[in-house]
């Protein structure tokens, strides 16, 4: 998109108002126990109450004909949401939080908070203003808190929130569906992890390493069009025999800039080339639309020029490469049913992912794991999830580090066991374990040890 364009276009610093955030929470060694401990009573404090609130929501909500009853914190505020969605318009306020702390490894023993504060709203346009088939769509974001990875030197981060504090817009896109909604066609400001390269199994966790690939996640100049940075671009989605999909996108080929992450930043220079993400699959499901199985096999590409990891001109420069690609696949469902339709039992995930090694250190990544959804009784929501992520350097990367003389190891390797805790409607709890080897594939770096808990609430 942007290489087509002789002048570079600009659309920047509209959020400079509130574009960062100072001090992010990190909280000191002595204190670290104390928080772990503190979590953990909280936790059993609210396992406790909540059974008998949740019955009584259950019993109130059967009578209540609002639109927003009590899946909310603030509910309906006074009947103003349930007007808003019969004109057309509905409105998300969501924050998510991390807590976590490292036990063993790292250079520091510290906790540190990072957070997210999401707000979204949809505009069904046929309601608002006669045009059939199509909404729009309208996102802002506003990560803030500290890194607990930068204290680890991992590959893998921690917490998948983790961002330069700083308000932006993140989405902010039409669609038009075709065909009894077979074809669908959105274009706008669009990241592509909320489409492609999804598994809703592993959704559930904590790291990084369980959303986008990070064969995919840690390429291009300014990483994919995805969270927190994303691209103007279209995508496109067909749908046949209810089933099989087929989706496309095409977008800027570096979000944001590079140089000034802060901020919501639009900037489509002419050497930005383009990214192009394909995916088709399978997507089975219930009754109840609750997952039974999915497939998925796609690719990537971008077409500006990247640095070679290894290779050097004359005088010392990396040499130029026109484009780099990878490829991913996955599959999930569910392993053993409780009952039919119930979307409670044993689930487990498996995707690989491999991007070109000679401008990508992970050349090789995959994950895989089980959850467990509905495993006491009376807790139906509830899931228990172990994950195995996996790094794997490219080896071009190893050769350049090993001809300076630097260290290096393989693979680096994330282990995740968390709880899944749905205290409310609106409040979800997931105390985590998390174990990385070779964090940063660095042979003088311990491994590391970590416990922390993630918050949810819609309000």
């Amino acid at each position: 998109m942007g290489r087509y364009l002789s002048n570079d276009l600009q659309i920047e610093n509209f959020t400079n108002c509130c574009s960062s955030y100072q001090n992010p929470p990190v909280i000191n060694p002595l204190k670290l126990s104390r928080l772990t401990t503190l979590i953990v009573i909280l936790f059993s404090l609210v396992a406790s109450i909540s059974p008998a609130l949740s019955s009584e929501f259950e019993r109130r909500e059967g009578t209540s004909q609002q639109a927003y009853p009590f899946d909310t914190l603030t509910g309906d505020w006074g009947g103003t949401r349930s007007a808003l969605l019969e004109q057309g318009v509905k409105i998300e306020i969501e924050y998510f939080g991390d807590v976590f702390g490292n036990l063993s490894g790292g250079n520091d023993k510290i906790a540190t908070l990072s957070g997210l504060t999401m707000f979204e709203v949809y505009f069904d346009t046929e309601k608002i203003l006669g045009w059939t088939d199509s909404r729009f769509f309208f996102s802002t974001v506003a990560p803030h808190g500290g890194k607990p990875t930068r204290n680890l030197g991992s590959i893998h981060a921690v917490s998948n929130l983790e961002a330069n504090s700083s308000f932006r817009v993140f989405e902010a896109w039409g669609e038009k569906t075709f065909f009894n909604q077979k074809l669908s066609i959105r274009a706008g400001l669009y990241s592509i992890d909320q489409e492609f390269d999804i598994q809703e199994t592993s959704d559930i966790f904590i790291s990084d390493g369980f959303g986008t690939g990070l064969e995919l996640g840690n390429s291009g100049l300014n990483g994919p069009p995805a969270y927190p940075t994303t691209s103007l671009g279209i995508r496109v989605k067909a749908q046949a025999l209810n089933s099989f999909y087929l989706q496309t996108a095409i977008l800027d080929g570096v979000p944001g800039d590079p140089s000034s992450p802060e901020g919501t930043k639009i900037k489509l220079r002419g050497d930005d080339g383009l990214f192009i993400i394909n995916e088709v699959g399978q997507l089975l499901q219930n009754s109840d639309d609750q997952l039974e199985r999915k497939i998925g096999l796609g690719g990537w590409l971008y077409t500006a020029e990247f640095d070679d990891l290894n290779r050097v001109d004359g005088n010392g420069n990396p040499l130029k490469q026109t484009g780099t690609f990878g490829v991913y696949g996955f599959i999930e469902g569910m392993l053993y049913p409780e009952a039919k339709n119930s979307g409670q039992g044993l689930f487990g995930f498996l995707r690989v992912g491999y991007a070109d090694g000679n401008t990508n250190q992970t050349e090789l990544y995959y994950h895989g794991g089980l959850t467990y959804r509905g495993l006491f009784p009376d807790r139906n929501e509830d899931i228990l999830g172990f994950g195995v992520s996996v790094s794997s350097n490219g080896k071009k990367f190893i050769a350049s580090k090993v001809s300076t003389g630097e260290k290096v190891k393989g693979k680096e390797i994330l282990l995740e066991m968390l709880y899944s805790y749905q205290a409310f409607p609106w409040l979800n709890i997931k105390p985590s374990l998390q174990y990385i080897f070779n964090p940063g594939t660095n042979p003088d770096k311990d491994n590391v040890f970590l416990a922390g808990t993630h918050f949810f609430i819609k309000f």
